[in-house]
């Protein structure tokens, strides 16, 4: 944030401007990986098994609450110029900044061997666990659920409204969907994180195939149309989002926690880049393909994730 903020300070613009962002997005992907490894280690360490979906659920209805705000100055126009823009990344960033001096003071049990770091071999975290695979195929494939809605951000300006009053509009479908479903999906996951992901995953196909009837009958250009289907996809989102955490924090032991995180974040990475890449390519055609692949996958990570071993409980 603080990248993107000095970007507009300084007044770059250009090439200049776009290095400068692309710089600050790939410190930004670097503390987001450091922080997801962290987390889980953390809250697998201080959380109890049964309460751990509660815990990131909870949190993730209240930080929605901050975006329902910001939507809903989007859609009143008192957001349209660049400097209120830039002021609310600049707020984002002083957010993080509390949100490390908080996480800081969590008091973590004793661990042994805390002072060294051990050498993680991805090949061989991987070959050790079959289920760590599957796992990361499941999730990898459920992907699509966070590559789908910018898709429909692509149909809707097909309709040819006002984008920026649109976007207001998506962008509060998108925070109440997470303000709404984040805790309830996260206190399902803690009863069962795998049934979870393949509720999601077949939640979010079917938003997706409702987005494609809605085109495919000239209905999706209609102003609440879009919104209503990001709303519906969001929530199969944060169902994904939740239970894979939880899944992959109840699934590791302390020891092999950290390990497990980031191999699979690495693996998700990969995936990431090979599902984007479909979909860029399939957008080209047309925008209805690519989100017709994402349903796709979105159904196959649902079966694959149904397959995986209860890990809660006990």
């Amino acid at each position: 944030a603080a990248g993107l903020t000095v970007v507009h300070a300084v007044g770059l613009e250009g090439a200049a401007a776009g290095l400068a962002i692309c710089a600050a997005l790939a410190v930004l992907a670097l503390a987001r990986a450091a922080c997801s490894v962290s987390f889980k280690d953390v809250l697998g360490r201080t959380v109890a098994k049964t309460r751990r979906g509660a815990v990131t659920g909870l949190a993730g209805s209240a930080a929605s609450l901050a975006v329902v705000i910001f939507a809903l100055l989007l859609m009143s126009g008192l957001m349209q110029d660049r400097g209120p823009v830039i002021a609310a990344i600049a707020l984002a960033g002083l957010c993080w900044i509390a949100a490390g001096l908080t996480f800081a003071r969590v008091e973590e049990p004793a661990v042994e061997d805390a002072g060294r770091a051990p050498r993680i071999r991805f090949l061989s975290v991987l070959r050790g666990d079959a289920m760590l695979r599957r796992f990361i195929l499941a999730r990898g494939l459920l992907v699509s659920t966070a590559l789908a809605p910018p898709y429909l951000v692509v149909l809707a300006e097909q309709g040819g409204e006002a984008m920026l009053g649109r976007l207001g509009a998506l962008v509060l479908a998108s925070a109440l969907a997470s303000f709404l479903s984040s805790y309830v999906w996260g206190r399902a996951s803690d009863r069962s994180s795998r049934l979870v992901l393949a509720a999601s995953g077949l939640a979010a196909a079917g938003a997706v195939a409702l987005a494609l009837v809605l085109e495919s009958r000239g209905l999706f250009s209609a102003h609440w149309t879009a919104p209503a289907v990001l709303f519906l996809l969001m929530i199969a989102y944060h169902g994904v989002r939740q239970a894979r955490s939880v899944y992959l924090v109840d699934m590791a032991g302390d020891a092999d926690r950290g390990a497990y995180t980031a191999v699979a974040n690495t693996s998700i990475g990969t995936i990431l880049l090979v599902a984007g890449l479909f979909g860029g390519v399939a957008s080209a055609i047309a925008p209805d393909w690519a989100l017709a692949g994402y349903g796709v996958m979105a159904i196959l990570g649902a079966a694959v994730a149904f397959t995986l071993r209860e890990v809660e409980g006990g």
